[in-house]
């Protein structure tokens, strides 16, 4: 076992699915070069018990972690809400890690925080990575999504889906499918020109995942009192029709929007399966889901739709909210590096801080010269 381990894992893009993964279907999403760092060296600490002594720079905190010796015999009680650093502890324990060291531990990120690029989910999965090693015990990387999954989903009983913890681990391209069992299939991923930009609109994802769910279960069990074999997987969206009317004007938009996104995904999934990947096609398809992600599903802002004219009218092929949406990041799709560089110029002077950014290999573990 090293003294010191340096890791990073990557924030995502979601390109097609939005509000789609947490209610059984697929959806396609991208790891990009902006991440969450962790840099660890073994402690001398003299303290009876373990201690991982963790600070977090970025926002200020420090948290001592401290587990009772053996580990084995307990589990760590959490200390406020979405205490990630414990979750992970206590599911990593689950799986039989056993730790004989204590650590010092700097968590550091470049993702724009609270902003639908995943922060939190590539948190959850850095950390799941370094306990594990630090335990000298592997994981696959579908583990390591499931067990990111649990940490911060099931345990605090949230709403979110697999496709952040997915992405982060697998990183690239991945098609993330929910049903019989979760699986993430890659990609072609050779894919360059995206601009990603934050509206600097702070979001409350817990609470929008749980409006947004809602109502959407809410119009599945609606239209079935109507068409009772309805089917959210696989029934055509032109069956429905008929039947809108026996829902409310929120129910009607909401089911509209779940199986326009359902077949939209499908359609990308055609692209990225296609012997040659059509730049255009991609572009209109982005575009198309984002007015589907504003006028059905309600998720965009004002701000947010303004970014994305500013970016197709600077000459991007595309644009979109990016994550949950009520704020936070778009992204747009410029292949040719002229285009990328007005389209992220376009963003900058109109006030919003904008990067390039590239897809991204998963959640790995580097040398200390390649950590950023």
């Amino acid at each position: 076992m090293d003294d010191s381990i340096y890791i990073r894992a990557p924030g995502r893009i979601c390109l097609f699915g939005e509000h789609q993964d947490y209610l059984g279907f697929p959806v396609i999403a991208a790891a990009i070069n902006r991440y969450i760092f962790i840099e660890s060296s073994k402690s001398l600490s003299s303290q009876p018990n373990l201690n991982f002594e963790v600070s977090m720079p970025d926002i200020n905190q420090e948290e001592p972690v401290v587990i009772p010796i053996p580990p084995k015999d307990s589990f760590l009680d959490y200390k406020q809400e979405r205490d990630y650093l414990r979750s992970c502890i206590n599911l990593a324990k689950r799986e039989g890690a056993i730790w004989t060291d204590s650590w010092d531990v700097k968590i550091t990120g470049n993702i724009p925080i609270n902003a639908g690029a995943s922060s939190s989910s590539a948190f959850v999965i850095a950390w799941l990575t370094f306990l594990f090693h630090a335990a000298n015990k592997e994981i696959s990387k579908e583990r390591l999504a499931t067990l990111g999954y649990l940490a911060e989903v099931e345990e605090f009983k949230e709403f979110g889906g697999h496709m952040d913890q997915f992405t982060s681990s697998f990183g690239n391209i991945v098609y993330v499918e929910s049903r019989p069992s979760f699986k993430a299939t890659p990609l072609f991923s050779n894919l360059e020109g995206f601009i990603l930009a934050n509206s600097g609109i702070e979001k409350d994802t817990v609470k929008d995942l749980y409006k947004v769910k809602t109502l959407a279960l809410s119009s599945f069990k609606s239209i079935r009192e109507s068409l009772v074999d309805f089917d959210r997987f696989t029934t055509p969206l032109e069956k429905i029709q008929p039947f809108l009317s026996s829902l409310s004007s929120e129910e009607q938009k909401a089911l509209e929007g779940q199986l326009i996104s359902r077949d939209l995904t499908q359609e990308a999934l055609k692209l990225f399966n296609a012997k040659k990947f059509n730049q255009t096609q991609f572009g209109k398809l982005l575009s198309k889901h984002h007015k589907i992600l504003t006028e059905k599903i309600c998720a965009s802002v004002p701000t947010i739709d303004q970014m994305v004219d500013i970016a197709i009218n600077a000459g991007a092929l595309g644009a979109k909210i990016n994550g949950s949406g009520f704020g936070g990041t778009m992204f747009a799709y410029a292949p040719k590096k002229q285009k990328q560089t007005e389209v992220l110029a376009a963003l900058s002077e109109a006030g919003f801080e904008s990067w390039i950014i590239d897809i991204s290999s998963g959640v790995e573990i580097v040398e200390k010269d390649t950590y950023s």
